[in-house]
C-alpha cells in the first residue's frame, strides 16, 4: 500500500548547505502523516556563530578548512577548469565562481572581525565551521548515529557562546531533536523539541515563524508516536496564528492543513481527510503551481487515500495528469516523473490493468537502483 508523504521538517543543517525543499521521493516517514518533521520542509537555517554571515574559508574542493589564501586555490582551480571541454566544464566553472566570490567575501569579513575585535579567533570559526559540516556530511549520508555526537558538540559551542535562552541554542536543540527522531528514539527526542519550543517563545515569542515551525515539528512527532489528540491541538493552535498572521494561502498554512488531513487519515476520519486533501491540493496548486515539490506530495496523498477507499479512477484522474505534467516540464528522466510513473503503475496493477502497467515501465523504465530495491522486497 502506497504511504501518505509527510512534509517532515528538513535538519536545519542540512538546508542551510543545500537549501533543500520536500521531495516526493525523499525518505519519509512510514506512517500516514503530514508536513513538518524530521525531513521534508526546511527549517530556518542557523547562521554561523561568531560570525553571523561568515562563509566557508579555505579549500572546500578538498577538503579541511583554513585560511590560507583560499582565493589564490580557487583561481587556479577555474584556471584548470579552462581546460576541460564546455560542455563538461560549465556547470563546474559556475560553482568554481560562487567559491571563489565567498572565499573573497570570507577574507573580508575576517579581516575585519579580526580588526574590530581583538578576541576574535578565526580558528575557532574554522573549527566551528568544519564540525558544521562533519554533521552535514553525516546527516546527507544518513549517519544519524554519527551525527549526534557532533550535534550535542555545536549544542554545547552554543550554549557557552549564547547562553541557554537563544535561538541559535534552539536551533542546534532541534538539530540533535531530529537525529533522534529519524532512529525513533522519541523519549530522547521528545524533550528537546519541548525545550526548543520554550526557547524559542522566550527569544522570538510565540508568534514568530521559527516558534511555529518547532511547536510544528513537536506536533509531527507526536503524529509519529499515534498521539493524535496532542497532535491535533498542537496544529490546531498553530493553524490559527498562521491563518491570521500569515494568511490562509501561505505555504506554511498549507502545510499544518495537510498534517491536519494526514491526521484524519491516520485516525480514520475519512471525510474530513478528503476535505482537507482536497482543500490543500488545491490551493497548492494555486500558489506554488503543479510541479512543486509540496503539490507533488499533494497529488501523492490524496491519490493513496482515494486508493485505499476503492476510488481508483479518481486516483487515476490525479496520478496520470500529473505524471504527463512532469513529463513534459521535467523530462522523462526526472526524479519526479519517475516517482510518478511507478506511482501509476502501482494503481494499473492494482486495477488489473497489467498491460498499462507493463507499458510505463517500457516508457520510463526505472533507474538501476530502483529496479535492485525492488527485486529486493
Amino acid at each position: 500500500m502506497a504511504i501518505p508523504a509527510l512534509d517532515l521538517l528538513m535538519c536545519p543543517q542540512y538546508h542551510a548547505a543545500h537549501g533543500s525543499q520536500s521531495r516526493p521521493d525523499a525518505p519519509l516517514a512510514r506512517r500516514s502523516l503530514g508536513e513538518g518533521g524530521a525531513a521534508g520542509f526546511a527549517f530556518k537555517t542557523p547562521s554561523r556563530s561568531a560570525a553571523a554571515t561568515f562563509h566557508k574559508v579555505g579549500p572546500t574542493l578538498r577538503g579541511g578548512l583554513r585560511l590560507q589564501d583560499p582565493v589564490a586555490e580557487r583561481r587556479g582551480y577555474i584556471s584548470r577548469l579552462h581546460a576541460l571541454p564546455p560542455a563538461k566544464s560549465s556547470a563546474l566553472k559556475t560553482r568554481a565562481a560562487y567559491l571563489l566570490a565567498s572565499a573573497i567575501l570570507s577574507l573580508l569579513i575576517v579581516s575585519a572581525l579580526q580588526a574590530q575585535s581583538p578576541g576574535f579567533d578565526p580558528e575557532a570559526v574554522t573549527r566551528q565551521i568544519a564540525l558544521e559540516d562533519r554533521f552535514d556530511q553525516l546527516y546527507r549520508d544518513g549517519k544519524y548515529a554519527e551525527a549526534i555526537p557532533v550535534a550535542v558538540d555545536l549544542l554545547k559551542r552554543m550554549e557557552a557562546e549564547h547562553g541557554p535562552v537563544h535561538e541559535e541554542t534552539a536551533r542546534w536543540t532541534i538539530n540533535a531533536a531530529i537525529l533522534f527522531q529519524h532512529l525513533k528514539l522519541y523519549d530522547k527526542a521528545e524533550p528537546l523539541f519541548k525545550n526548543s519550543v520554550k526557547i524559542f517563545e522566550k527569544s522570538l515569542g510565540e508568534k514568530h515563524e521559527d516558534t511555529l515551525r518547532a511547536r510544528h515539528m513537536l506536533a509531527a512527532l507526536y503524529q509519529a508516536q499515534d498521539e493524535y489528540d496532542t497532535a491535533e491541538s498542537i496544529y490546531h493552535y498553530n493553524l490559527k496564528i498562521q491563518q491570521k498572521q500569515l494568511g490562509p494561502e501561505d505555504p506554511e498554512t498549507l502545510r499544518t492543513l495537510n498534517n491536519l488531513a494526514a491526521l484524519n487519515h491516520s485516525r480514520g476520519n475519512d471525510e474530513e481527510a478528503s476535505r482537507l486533501y482536497r482543500q490543500t491540493l488545491s490551493l497548492r496548486y494555486k500558489v506554488l503551481g503543479d510541479i512543486h515539490p509540496d503539490t507533488l506530495k499533494s497529488v501523492h496523498n490524496l491519490a493513496t487515500f482515494y486508493r485505499e477507499k476503492g476510488e481508483l479512477e479518481q486516483a487515476q484522474s490525479l496520478l496520470l495528469p500529473s505524471l504527463e505534467t512532469r513529463a513534459r516540464k521535467l523530462g522523462k528522466k526526472h526524479a519526479y516523473t519517475l516517482r510518478a510513473a511507478r506511482d501509476l503503475e502501482s494503481l494499473y496493477e492494482q486495477m488489473g490493468e497489467h498491460a498499462k502497467a507493463d507499458e510505463l515501465q517500457y516508457r520510463y523504465p526505472p533507474k538501476k537502483k530502483e529496479a535492485e530495491a525492488a527485486v529486493g522486497e
